[in-house]
């Protein structure tokens, strides 16, 4: 007989075994995991050593047979555990997670939304008597970009088409200025210098968001001619620029986003053109939606991991404090913070379409709220993973289609019908081409129809829709008239509009 007849071994560790004889004693092990040792002082004793590594527990079977007296062997069981191997293991993962997790989060986090502004392009030109120049305005940090055109002398339209007066003298200084329709305290001007031969940047604001620090840009400016002008001077807020050429040189890294580049003309300090250049890591009002939009679903996804992993490593905690840790799950927390992840995703694509009910007053635009929703989502996978299934039960439960299957007592026979859509207020903008209608009780196959016919529609939450219109067959003041169908018996009374600039 073996004794002990049962033990459990940690990697590297050694356990000790005897027979009681003094006859030879051959030792083995099945498997053949580690090595067994005979003792030189006593002939029935050996000595069990642990192999350095093992992923999950396995037990190893000893025998020893005793030469000439068979009923003096037997067997013992050693229980070889991975336990310590997955501590080290799990630690050195989750100190990666966490670590990779908060340093992506540093760097993707968007900075807060600029407060609203207005900008003018171009924000200097030199004109000759008589000419016209089609000036444009952004307003960021608001949807509505319609804004109301004024200037000191000349004319200038509804659309911002300003013609220089006639009897513009050389040297004079008129101001063009915008100021928003919602708020006439928020404004932006340029400046228009009056001279015999024009000086106008051949565009007036250039998105480089997408070229790389060191790439170079070509500005030209014309004068009275379509020809680029010659012998100009150059000069840029920021980056550098050919002082004769007019190539300006990506910089590696912007504070402001932009940059204001000015061609002088030496022989006539005052013919002077100006232009904005938007580098990389600034944005005009539809790319910052779109950065911020890809920043949230970053941030949900790397929380809901982080959370996943969190929860992972008080079970985890729990189950080894209470020495009942198996090593066979070792698996499974590996993979907790991927499925944390895809889950947070999956439920912040959800609350962005208006799925899911949020707390009041939050904005799933706010990077805060995907995180903290992301972070929940992982930390609770599994509850979490409950509650869809009951909302893919309701989303996928099929209308029945007997009309004469006999109803429980108390059982309503008609299904209450969801609410009609409301139209609160629509925007409709020639220059983005698109009309924003906002009201309530919106869904994702919810189309808008303008002056009759459906156009493609872009659900972006139950209180705001977007669709696309013509161009071409649509001109400022415009009357449009907008009605929105959920379905074919549910659509929204009509409310109409005009089209602005």
């Amino acid at each position: 007989m073996v004794k002990p007849e049962s033990a459990i071994v940690l990697p590297r560790g050694t356990q000790e075994f005897e027979v009681e004889t003094q006859g030879q004693v051959e030792w083995s092990l099945e498997p053949s995991l580690g090595r067994i040792s005979k003792s030189h002082a006593h002939p029935g004793k050996a000595v069990y050593h642990a192999p350095l590594f093992t992923w999950s527990s396995v037990d190893v079977r000893v025998t020893a047979k005793v030469k000439d007296d068979e009923a003096a062997g037997g067997e013992a069981t050693i229980t070889l555990s991975g336990t310590p191997n997955w501590l080290v293991t799990l630690s050195l993962f989750w100190l990666a997670i966490f670590s990779l997790a908060i340093w992506m989060l540093f760097r993707i986090w968007p900075a807060p939304p600029a407060p609203i502004a207005v900008e003018v392009f171009p924000p200097a030109v030199t004109l000759s008597p008589g000419t016209a120049l089609q000036f444009e305005a952004r307003v960021s940090g608001a949807p509505d970009q319609t804004v109301n055109w004024t200037s000191s002398a000349g004319s200038i339209t509804p659309t911002g088409l300003f013609t220089a007066p006639t009897d513009l003298k050389v040297g004079a200084a008129i101001t063009v200025s915008a100021s928003r329709a919602a708020d006439t305290k928020q404004s932006a001007v340029a400046q228009v210098i009056g001279a015999a031969e024009q000086l106008v940047m051949t565009k007036s604001v250039i998105v480089a968001t997408q070229m790389a620090p060191g790439s170079k840009l070509q500005l030209e400016a014309r004068g009275n001619s379509e020809k680029p002008g010659e012998g100009l001077s150059w000069m840029t807020t920021d980056g550098t620029i050919d002082s004769k050429n007019g190539v300006l040189t990506m910089p590696e890294k912007s504070w402001s986003g932009r940059a204001v580049v000015t061609a002088l003309d030496p022989k006539n300090p005052l013919r002077k053109a100006s232009a904005v250049v938007v580098l990389r890591g600034g944005c005009l009002v539809n790319s910052c939606t779109e950065d911020r939009n890809v920043a949230g679903m970053w941030i949900a996804f790397l929380m809901g991991g982080l959370g996943a992993a969190l929860g992972g490593l008080r079970s985890f905690v729990g189950f080894v404090g209470n020495r009942k840790f198996v090593a066979s799950w070792g698996v499974f927390y590996l993979s907790r913070p991927i499925f944390g992840a895809g889950l947070a995703l999956l439920v912040h694509f959800g609350y962005r379409m208006g799925a899911f009910n949020a707390p009041a007053g939050s904005n799933p635009m706010d990077p805060a709220n995907a995180a903290f929703i992301g972070g929940i989502v992982g930390l609770f996978a599994d509850d979490v993973l409950g509650k869809l299934k009951d909302f893919v039960d309701r989303f996928l439960q099929m209308s029945e289609p007997r009309t004469d299957k006999m109803k429980h007592d108390g059982e309503d026979t008609a299904a209450a019908a969801p609410p009609a859509p409301v139209i609160k207020s629509i925007t409709a903008s020639l220059a983005s081409g698109k009309v924003i209608v906002k009201g309530q009780n919106f869904v994702a196959g919810s189309k808008v129809h303008v002056n009759g016919t459906a156009q493609v529609t872009t659900f972006t939450s139950a209180t705001e829709l977007s669709a696309a219109l013509d161009k071409a067959t649509l001109k400022v003041d415009d009357e449009l008239k907008v009605v929105v169908v959920n379905s074919a018996t549910s659509k929204s009374a009509e409310m109409a509009g005009k089209v602005v600039a």
